[in-house]
């Protein structure tokens, strides 16, 4: 299992400026994620985590012709989540060695683990900051062809279980999956979970707990 850690940093090191920096980050930033991602009770191959806010670079993002980008948010942010323009200190040259540096980490993990396994799981670890109340605690990200159907069903099954509300790409659709295996190969499996930032401040004991067994779970199956 691959343990995916794109958007829990803060840093910005000067390489933007953005006008209300701490209303920014507060919102944007995944946090919680390492403290439910890490120390969990099984073995993880790898932790893959991006360095830098992403307001400096959003490695989420598809390098051309994201969706976001017609908002000033792809791979390179333009402007904050207020609308206002962010101040870039950083080149887009530099922002996309990033990128690609990321990029290459992660399938160098992902090909390693296929030499030595059948399947691996890439877990791509968020939380998110809820716009209303009807969001759910958690997020299940999925895609039609690196996301296993009875993964996702026992997934939503066991949060359900747990009184936890579960919604299926709701607010947030997909999940990460190195280009070079992108829709080729299946024995490279992918599952975004997103945690909701305010359950996780109300319940972040029994989100953990919960989160801990769906990720038992996966490894038994897949390993």
């Amino acid at each position: 299992m691959i343990i995916h850690i794109p958007h829990a940093s803060r840093k910005i090191d000067g390489l933007i400026e953005l006008t209300r920096e701490k209303e920014n980050l507060d919102f944007l930033t995944d946090d919680y994620v390492k403290e439910l991602f890490y120390n969990i009770p099984i073995n993880v191959s790898a932790y893959i985590e991006f360095g830098y806010s992403r307001f400096v670079c959003d490695v989420e993002r598809f390098k051309e012709k994201d969706i976001m980008d017609d908002f000033g948010q792809g791979v390179i942010y333009t402007v904050d989540i207020f609308g206002d323009p962010i101040k870039r200190n950083i080149s887009d040259q530099n922002t996309y060695k990033l990128y690609d540096q990321h990029h290459l980490r992660l399938k160098k993990h992902v090909n390693k683990s296929l030499c030595y396994f059948d399947d691996i799981v890439i877990i791509d670890a968020h939380t998110f900051e809820p716009v209303n109340d009807d969001q759910p605690d958690i997020c299940i990200g999925i895609d039609d062809y690196h996301t296993p159907y009875n993964l996702v069903s026992d997934l939503r099954g066991l949060f359900l279980k747990n009184e936890l509300k579960v919604k299926v790409n709701d607010p947030f659709q997909g999940t990460i999956v190195p280009i070079e295996h992108y829709k080729k190969n299946k024995k490279v499996k992918s599952i975004m979970l997103e945690a909701n930032k305010k359950s996780c401040r109300v319940n972040f004991d029994k989100i953990k707990e919960i989160i801990d067994k769906g990720l038992v779970m996966i490894d038994e199956r897949y390993g």
